[in-house]
């Protein structure tokens, strides 16, 4: 008899857990639809901004739609800004901004953040880094002081340090690290090898 009522009672909690994940699933759904008819109509007014803070938010909830992607950089290009470099998504580590653009997914800035906190790199003084994924490649570029590169081991020490990050954050994929000035002039770029 306990059985039954077991069996019973774990069905109810099924029942539930599904209807409250379809739920979610429709409200997600209404958001998305609701940010970007916001964004198109901002968008046909010429209202770049406004329409880039609405497709930024709807991408949040669905990254994969190349039409509102497509609609997102045609804002970026509208506002005169490179839509290659636009990193709208952020995450902190040990005062280390991570900065990351829509095709690299959250979990994997978070596995580089980690990384980069277990190497020593971020050690509570101020940085930014920026991570993309660009040809198939994981594209990592920090600014830096021209005058590191003064020391004759930086080169070494660089090509290590894309070499291991390659290996422990994307299971060996080619991945680079870029130098730039306060410019944004690239100084030295490296390749995973």
């Amino acid at each position: 008899m306990k059985l039954k009522y077991f069996i019973i009672f774990q069905f109810l909690i099924l029942i539930l857990v599904f209807s409250n994940n379809r739920a979610l699933s429709q409200d997600l759904s209404a958001y998305y639809e609701s940010y970007l008819n916001k964004a198109d109509s901002l968008f046909f007014t010429g209202d770049f901004n406004g329409a880039l803070e609405f497709y930024t938010m709807a991408l949040q909830i669905e990254k994969s739609d190349e039409e509102v992607v497509k609609k997102f950089e045609a804002c970026v290009l509208g506002l005169g800004m490179d839509p290659a470099n636009y990193y709208p998504n952020e995450i902190e580590v040990d005062n280390c901004a991570i900065y990351y653009s829509f095709d690299v997914s959250d979990s994997l800035a978070v596995i580089l953040g980690n990384f980069l906190q277990s190497s020593g790199f971020t050690d509570s003084s101020p940085k930014s880094v920026f991570f993309k994924l660009s040809n198939d490649t994981f594209s990592i570029t920090i600014i830096t002081n021209p005058e590191v590169f003064d020391d004759n081991t930086i080169e070494y020490a660089a090509q290590n340090f894309i070499n291991q990050i390659s290996e422990n954050c994307f299971n060996g994929a080619v991945s680079s690290l870029t130098f730039l000035d306060n410019n944004n002039i690239t100084l030295r770029t490296f390749l995973s090898q």
